[in-house]
């Protein structure tokens, strides 16, 4: 069995690779009538260089908040999306096996969570080291009583790298990730968030479809 995107989602390849040394724009798919497009024209990626654009990538175009109903078709200027349109129920904190829809996932972006991502066929060390990570989560300052880590751990299909690190507008992308890079990310890249306070957890996550090939 694979995975493909759901009808309706449409990533752009232009996540911000970390240390590829490469300035590109970002590639945005022409969004099918009675889409919501998202980050359309975003600036290039660069190169993180000092500072959080080194923890955090780049700061990346606001692709707005708009709650959309399930279905609803929606172009993501990166993979994963880091901004943009989504559904209104944001996601339970968990650990899945299953690819959950981004469309639900960057609800909880917006209230300053961290989405954690892996190749489905990523080395087993590597996605244990993000299972650690959710299961003993570092401080929230903003969120000290819980209820739950306001982090999810997913795995993605369509993606180029191993690991993605995701949070509001802020991102990357590579083939190893340490406990300590985690920690960076979740104590300085969340900040761009709208609306960072909000502690509760999500409800059911939407999962992206599956097939079966003939």
């Amino acid at each position: 069995m694979r995975r493909r995107l759901p009808s309706g989602l449409t990533l752009a390849c232009g996540f911000v690779v970390a240390a590829c040394g490469e300035a590109e724009p970002v590639a945005v798919s022409a969004p099918p009538d009675g889409s919501v497009p998202s980050g359309a024209g975003g600036e290039a990626p660069g190169e993180p260089t000092t500072g959080d654009d080194a923890l955090c990538g780049h700061l990346r175009a606001n692709g707005g908040n708009a709650h959309v109903p399930p279905g609803t078709t929606v172009t993501y200027a990166t993979n994963p999306p880091l901004s943009g349109p989504h559904y209104g129920q944001w996601v339970a904190s968990a650990i899945y096996d299953q690819p959950v829809d981004p469309r639900g996932y960057v609800h909880n972006l917006e209230h300053g969570w961290v989405v954690l991502l892996h190749r489905q066929d990523a080395d087993p060390a590597l996605v244990e080291t993000l299972h650690a990570f959710w299961r003993d989560p570092p401080p929230d300052p903003q969120c000290p009583a819980g209820p739950k880590p306001r982090i999810i751990v997913t795995p993605t299909p369509e993606f180029d790298r191993a690991v993605g690190l995701a949070a509001w507008r802020r991102g990357y992308a590579v083939d190893t990730v340490t406990r300590a890079d985690l920690e960076a990310f979740f104590a300085t890249c969340r900040e761009a968030a709208p609306e960072l306070g909000v502690c509760a957890d999500g409800g059911p996550a939407p999962y992206l479809e599956t097939e079966t090939p003939k």
